[in-house]
């Protein structure tokens, strides 16, 4: 199980923190270290890390993430920094830059994904995004419950719903994407 923890923390803190003094240095906070799996309330056991990179658009970073474990149920949970999305590399900034140009600013993909990272500019990679967002369409409209319905394309007025009542972007997705989890055990990417 994957979950998203705030550590207070943006992309290059992250990296410098767990690389000079490993992930014990980070601070959790308490309601994740409580095990999700049990009726019974019971902390979870430090169990390791795995590597893992991450593209921020300037760079890609190489960095550790946190793992626990349930004694009782032998599973683990990996606590995610809140800036990266499951089984995703490329942060929520560059996601979010993405989603703007593409959808909002109607920008060819090419453009978009070359915008959102210097790295990897993959047409593959905007695809595939794109593809994820429109299969979760009918869960994210559920999530949403827009009160009026547009016409034209499905991406561009999800993307304006996800949107809607946010500061940024970035922060829209990091919030959907907890949120989608929680009450649908669904990913938003």
């Amino acid at each position: 199980m994957q979950r998203i923890v705030d550590f207070g923390l943006d992309v290059k803190e992250y990296v410098n923190l767990v690389s000079r003094l490993g992930v014990r240095a980070l601070v959790i906070p308490v309601q994740f270290m409580l095990c999700p799996f049990c009726r019974e309330p019971h902390r979870l056991w430090h169990h390791g890390s795995y590597s893992r990179f991450m593209d921020d658009g300037e760079q890609v970073h190489k960095s550790q993430i946190l793992c626990l474990f349930c004694p009782i149920e032998g599973k683990t949970v990996s606590l995610l920094p809140h800036f990266l999305m499951p089984r995703k590399q490329a942060t929520c900034k560059v996601m979010e830059t993405y989603f703007t140009k593409r959808h909002i600013e109607g920008l060819p993909q090419a453009v978009a994904m070359a915008a959102a990272t210097k790295t990897n500019p993959s047409r593959q990679k905007g695809a595939y995004w794109d593809r994820c967002l429109e299969k979760k369409a009918p869960v994210l409209m559920a999530h949403l419950r827009p009160r009026r319905t547009e016409e034209g394309a499905l991406l561009p007025r999800l993307v304006r719903h996800l949107l809607h009542g946010f500061a940024s972007p970035g922060e829209a997705l990091c919030v959907h994407n907890q949120r989608l989890h929680a009450r649908f055990s669904v990913w938003l990417f």
